[in-house]
């Protein structure tokens, strides 16, 4: 401002600036710190950023959701060691964040350890933490597995439970690949074999052949398809009952097939000796009916004609039977001696014969 001997303003000087740019920056810089610390709310997990001395400055809504701390009593207040529950990991993640910022490359970036939330409620957590560039900040995300963690445990009690069944299991269990290579074997499978044979092909190390068995069912397997055999090892004849099922994998598909095996040795021959035995009772049956056709006399019954070929026939369908059969017809046309035939040719033959005039029985 110039000014006359008077006092008065003579004229002004005056200097502009265009800030347009200064403001545009300072706008976008505005705009950016909104946008991260959006991010920073938001990202899903409880995140926190830590200063060097373990002092928590900033933490998210999910810190406090994690933790049950309010943004009030964590930051620039509550360092981040108070909230780790096991002294062993305390330790450990201590050594961590100092050699962090020492500009130790080893150092891991992600773990887990133990929440102890306000409530005294212990979580386990998977933390990434990384450092801030330029600072010796570093941030740090935590995200809560209890719930995983659980399942885990859940999974390997399950696990060790069927493993005892499986080895327990007086059949035979293994587990192979596409390729015919063992993966599992049970105990009972390793004795047979005196060997654990992961790994070989299971053609050869348990029927001793020296391609994919007869009865194999892999491609029905691998199709997804659950099939049941008999067959008969080569190895030593028996007879085995196989269940084949296919695993499959995370994605879904189907990479392993599972084969349960027992021994219906024993059964097979059982139902072979009743199979042969009817085999025997109806050329058996077959023989008597054909010797019938010509025959005039049947046991203590004479006649030959189509009547009592007819008459035959009956009494030898009442002999394969357990039933209890009624004969009727007037005295003396020979009711005993059916029922004597009919007695002859049953399982029964070989005990008495014990007939009953009911005739004679008196009524009272």
């Amino acid at each position: 401002t110039q000014r006359k001997d008077d006092g008065t303003v003579h004229y002004l000087e005056s200097f502009i600036q265009d800030i347009t740019e200064l403001k545009k920056t300072g706008e976008a810089l505005k705009q950016s710190e909104s946008l991260y610390r959006g991010i920073f709310e938001n990202t899903g997990a409880g995140t926190i950023i830590i200063e060097e001395d373990t002092t928590i400055s900033f933490a998210n809504t999910g810190f406090e959701i994690l933790t049950g701390y309010s943004k009030a009593e964590v930051e620039g207040k509550l360092k981040w060691p108070m909230v780790v529950a096991d002294p062993a990991e305390l330790e450990m993640m201590l050594s961590y964040h100092y050699q962090r910022r020492r500009n130790h490359q080893a150092v891991p970036i992600e773990y887990e350890f133990k929440v102890l939330d306000k409530e005294g409620n212990k979580k386990n957590i998977f933390l990434r933490v990384d450092m801030i560039a330029g600072t010796n900040r570093s941030v740090a995300s935590l995200i809560d597995i209890t719930s995983l963690k659980e399942a885990e445990r859940s999974f390997r009690e399950s696990e060790s439970k069927l493993s005892g069944i499986l080895e327990a299991f007086e059949g035979i269990v293994y587990v192979c690949s596409k390729e015919y290579r063992i993966c599992y074997m049970n105990k009972t499978l390793k004795d047979l074999t005196r060997q654990d044979g992961a790994g070989r092909l299971c053609y050869q190390e348990i029927y001793g052949l020296p391609q994919p068995c007869a009865w194999c069912a892999h491609d029905r397997v691998l199709d997804g398809e659950t099939v049941k055999a008999e067959f008969q090892n080569p190895k030593n004849g028996r007879w085995f009952y196989a269940v084949n099922t296919p695993v499959y994998a995370d994605d879904h598909s189907i990479s392993k097939w599972q084969t349960v095996i027992i021994d219906i040795h024993e059964r097979k021959i059982a139902e072979d000796k009743v199979r042969e035995h009817e085999r025997y009772l109806k050329m058996e049956n077959v023989r008597l009916r054909a010797t019938i056709q010509d025959r005039y006399k049947f046991g203590g019954i004479v006649g030959k004609s189509t009547a009592m070929q007819k008459v035959y026939e009956l009494i030898l369908r009442a002999a394969a039977t357990n039933a209890n059969v009624i004969i009727y017809g007037e005295s003396g046309t020979g009711k005993e001696l059916v029922a004597k035939a009919i007695h002859d040719l049953s399982d029964r033959s070989k005990r008495r014969f014990v007939p009953v005039n009911c005739g004679a029985i008196p009524q009272h």
